[in-house]
């Protein structure tokens, strides 16, 4: 076994205390780092509340967005009864993007396929939660996914 310096371990004892600084140093690498990804994981899952289904987000008092200009903000508003406090006009997807990094919202509901759009433009960072919005298909709503 050779050590760091070129020079050969030349007792048992040099090799065996070789053998459990390496194996030490490489369980505190490994235990360092896995309560440095627990900690980031909590810290990101403390921000994003978690939304299951159009219920949970209906009864919670979280901020939606919404196409600017859509016939959705009227109808959350009057058939959902969702106040119009919560809902938050968006433009681009863009928008929708910084609106849900930032936590200014915490769901956006739009048509089923510009949310597709959106998704795709986007990667693996959100997923449609519920389509069954109302009364009627067509509907979906985006938020994080659970996982990192």
């Amino acid at each position: 076994m050779e050590c760091f310096a070129g020079e050969d371990a030349k007792t048992h004892l040099g090799r065996a205390l070789t053998l459990f600084w390496l194996v030490s140093v490489l369980i505190f690498t490994s235990s360092y780092t896995a309560s440095l990804s627990s900690v980031i994981i909590a810290q990101q899952q403390q921000r994003r509340p978690t939304i299951r289904s159009f219920a949970d987000l209906q009864k919670s008092h979280l901020k939606i967005g919404c196409q600017e200009g859509s016939f959705e903000v009227n109808y959350l508003n009057n058939n959902l009864f969702i106040s119009s406090e919560r809902l938050v006009n968006l433009i681009t997807q863009e928008d929708y993007d910084n609106a849900l990094t930032s936590g200014n919202v915490s769901a956006i509901i739009d048509e089923s396929p510009y949310l597709e759009t959106f998704l795709t433009n986007l990667g693996c960072k959100y997923t449609i939660t519920d389509s069954n919005i109302g009364y009627f298909g067509g509907f979906g709503f985006v938020s994080f996914l659970d996982c990192i």
